[in-house]
């Protein structure tokens, strides 16, 4: 179930730490967001589902466990799983302290992504509950602080980078893309659009499929299409015609040609021999 409870905080700046913004939510699947910068440093904390964090031009597969951090000023995009999406709490928040922790860990700016102590998501839920409290102002602030100050030491206590495994991060990206085909490959389906989904360049794209599978991006989608064509030949009554429109092809004769190149013979005999 969908689910946003964001807080925003009319604040006293504080040279030290100041609290921006804190919430929690339960995402839509694949529901993107961004482009966006902020002018404030924003931590998300995930604790159950997966999601993919777009930052400069690398893309972070994030799971439970795991939090990302954006940068001010940075342009950004984060997007929820289509099968398991995410939830997370996060704060945002800016002043010296923050500025601080960053400062002492030059990896966190190189990989963005990092894993939490469980401690922490007790004190963001206490700052949510702050917020909601009918508190005086210095006394709202004196709360906040206290919490905000202690997620930053837990973070700067027990934060760990998130080592990045080449091999695992390509085999992610071909499991998106592949999904991605399996999903739409009925409809007239461009590499390009397949490699914007796993948000990478399409040279990389074709590097990954040719090193993974042995075959090119085009080449596993024609393969793809033409024994999803065997399955519906073999399992209906559909024509070939109609066939071929339903696995994305509206050119018959492109479609017979490729037929023929995959499976031999060409659709017609296929379907005449079974």
């Amino acid at each position: 179930m969908y689910k946003f409870e964001p807080y925003s905080y009319d604040k006293r700046d504080s040279m030290d730490l100041s609290l921006c913004s804190s919430g929690f939510e339960s995402c839509v699947p694949g529901k993107e967001v961004g482009p966006a910068a902020y002018d404030y440093y924003i931590i998300h904390f995930i604790v159950n589902g997966c999601g993919k964090y777009i930052y400069g031009d690398k893309a972070y597969d994030i799971k439970e466990g795991q939090a990302f951090i954006i940068f001010p000023g940075d342009i950004v995009r984060y997007i929820p799983d289509q099968l398991q999406p995410w939830s997370y709490y996060w704060v945002g928040f800016k002043g010296r302290k923050i500025s601080e922790l960053i400062t002492a860990n030059n990896e966190l700016k190189k990989i963005p992504v990092f894993t939490y102590d469980s401690c922490i998501i007790n004190e963001v839920k206490d700052v949510m509950g702050v917020l909601k409290q009918s508190l005086s102002h210095d006394l709202k602030d004196y709360a906040l602080l206290a919490h905000l100050y202690k997620i930053l030491y837990y973070i700067r206590k027990d934060m760990k980078i998130c080592e990045i495994d080449g091999k695992e991060q390509q085999k992610s990206y071909l499991q998106y893309a592949i999904n991605y085909i399996e999903k739409y490959y009925y409809r007239e389906l461009t590499i390009q659009e397949i490699a914007d989904f796993v948000h990478i360049d399409r040279t990389y794209l074709y590097q990954i499929f040719k090193k993974q599978t042995g075959d090119s991006p085009k080449e596993f989608l024609i393969k793809y299409r033409i024994h999803k064509a065997c399955y519906l030949m073999k399992a209906t009554d559909t024509t070939v015609t109609k066939v071929a429109s339903l696995v994305g092809y509206k050119d018959y004769s492109l479609f017979s040609r490729m037929f023929k190149k995959t499976i031999g013979i060409s659709p017609q005999s296929y379907k005449e021999q079974i």
